[in-house]
This record gives C-alpha cells, sequence and structure tokens, in this order.
C-alpha cells in the first residue's frame, strides 16, 4: 500500500503508538494495528531529554564500539584484533611481517605464523574463549 506525503508526515509527527493508530484510521488507511505499532516503533526514538544526548547509561553501553556480555565480558568475534593479544600456545605478541605485497603475522616466542588475519585475533589468543555460541574476551581491561 502506498501512503501520500501528507499521510506520512501526520504519522512520523504521532508521539505515540495509539496515536499512529488513530491517524490511520482517520486516513482511512487499511493497515492492521499490529503493521502499525511495528513501523513506528521502528521509526521512532523514544525520548530522552534533549534531542540526540544520550544518558550515562546508554553512553556507556556503547562507548568503544564494542558490546559486553552479561558479566561485562567484551562480545569479540573470531577476527577481532587487539592491543592484549597473546598466543595461546606460549603467551608470546604479534609480529606483523611486510614483504612487497604479502602481509603475515608470527608468534613473537613460537614463530607459529599465518598468511590473513587468524594470527593475531581472537581465534588464536589466550584470553578468548567461546561461551554459548559467543567469542568473550577475557582480558581485565576490555571488560565494561
Amino acid at each position: 500500500m502506498k501512503f501520500t506525503e501528507e499521510q506520512m508526515k501526520k504519522f512520523n509527527e504521532a508521539e505515540s503508538v495509539e496515536e499512529a493508530i488513530a491517524l490511520a484510521k482517520e486516513e482511512g488507511l487499511e493497515v492492521s494495528e499490529e503493521e502499525i505499532g511495528k513501523y513506528y516503533n521502528a521509526t521512532h526514538i523514544p525520548a530522552r531529554g534533549k534531542e540526540g544526548e544520550l544518558s550515562d547509561d546508554e553512553l556507556d553501553s556503547v562507548a568503544g564500539g564494542a558490546c559486553a556480555y552479561s558479566d561485562g565480558r567484551q562480545v569479540v568475534n573470531s577476527n577481532y584484533g587487539c592491543d592484549h593479544w597473546e598466543h595461546h600456545n606460549c603467551g608470546g605478541t604479534i609480529v606483523r611481517h611486510i614483504d612487497f605485497c604479502d602481509i603475515w603475522y608470527t608468534c613473537s616466542i613460537c614463530q607459529a605464523g599465518s598468511v590473513g588475519h587468524t594470527m593475531g585475533t581472537c581465534e588464536s589468543c589466550k584470553y578468548c574463549v567461546v561461551e554459548n555460541g559467543q567469542w568473550l574476551c577475557n582480558y581485565d581491561a576490555n571488560r565494561k
């Protein structure tokens, strides 16, 4: 179903789901209340004081661009890399090699290495574990 620009403007100015449903009925739009509710919730940002301003809790949850598990550990993925990487076999640090167009990584202690990015990422870091299908970092400085 297509909506006119005027109908969309009215809908986008609605201050609640109930108001959006009432507007749809006024306009004679054939759309379910459930569909209106889903669209409204997907397109309207909850009020939070000054426009565009985040609360301290909201800011803490997004600062640094990382998600935190319920116990505060950073949620990562197998290809994530950080400055705290230590090889899970020996505790060595990452050494990056560049030769013309090739880049590869080795461990500073055991010299294990790889072309690409598996060495130096969570996949081979001693601090990272997989629990309940999620990669988690156990390094204290990465906790939220």
